[in-house]
C-alpha cells in the first residue's frame, strides 16, 4: 500500500510540474502573441513609410526629368520642327474638366499649333501605353477647347527608349525626345 501512496504522490507531482509548464507555455505564448501583434503594426508602419518615400522619391525623378527637359525644349523644337516664337508655355499644369482631373508636363502653344510633352524618368511598357492611349483618344481639347482647331503634336521624352519603345511611338505619331546627353528628337526622320 505504501507504494501505491509512493506512485501517487509521484504522479501528483507530476501533474503539478505539468500544470505549472502549461502555464508557463501559455504565458510564453501569450507574451509572444503580443510581441508579434507590435512588430506586425511596427512593421505596417514601417511599410507605410517606406511606401511614402519611394513614392516621394518617384514623385521627384519624375521632377528632375522635367527640370532637364523644359528649358532646352522648345529650342529643339525649333531647331527640328522650325517652330518659333511659342506664345506661352506651361509646365505641370493641372487641368479639371468634365469631373477628370489630368496633370500635363509641359505644354507648348504656337500660333497654329499646340505640343503636349509628357515627361518621364523611365519610358516604361505601361508608361507609353497610357500615353498612346490618350492621345489616340484624342481628349486633349476636351481640356483646352480654347486651342481647337490647332494642331496637336505629342512628344515623349525619356532619359532613354529600347527600340520597342521607340516603333511604338513612331507608329502612332509620337515624337521621341531624349535630353542626354544632349536633346534629341530620336525618331524625327521617321515622323516627318
Amino acid at each position: 500500500m505504501a507504494e501505491v501512496v509512493e506512485r501517487v504522490s509521484e504522479l501528483e507531482r507530476m501533474m503539478k510540474d505539468l500544470v505549472y509548464i502549461q502555464r508557463q507555455t501559455e504565458m510564453k505564448l501569450a507574451s509572444f502573441i503580443d510581441e508579434m501583434k507590435e512588430f506586425k503594426d511596427f512593421t505596417e508602419k514601417n511599410i507605410t513609410s517606406l511606401n511614402k518615400k519611394w513614392g516621394d522619391l518617384a514623385n521627384r525623378l519624375g521632377t528632375i526629368a522635367e527640370d532637364l527637359v523644359l528649358p532646352c525644349f522648345p529650342e529643339t523644337v525649333e531647331k527640328y520642327l522650325g517652330m518659333k516664337d511659342p506664345e506661352t508655355i506651361h509646365s505641370n499644369t493641372i487641368v479639371r474638366r468634365n469631373g477628370k482631373v489630368k496633370e500635363f508636363d509641359i505644354i507648348i502653344i504656337y500660333s497654329d499649333a499646340v505640343i503636349l510633352n509628357e515627361v518621364k524618368a523611365t519610358a516604361t511598357e505601361k508608361s507609353i501605353e497610357t500615353f498612346v492611349n490618350f492621345v489616340q483618344e484624342g481628349i486633349f481639347f476636351e481640356y483646352f477647347p480654347f486651342l481647337k482647331g490647332k494642331s496637336f503634336l505629342p512628344f515623349l521624352s525619356a532619359m532613354k527608349f529600347t527600340e520597342e519603345a521607340l516603333d511604338i511611338l513612331t507608329q502612332n505619331g509620337i515624337y521621341a525626345v531624349t535630353p542626354y546627353p544632349n536633346m534629341k528628337i530620336l525618331n524625327i526622320s521617321e515622323l516627318q
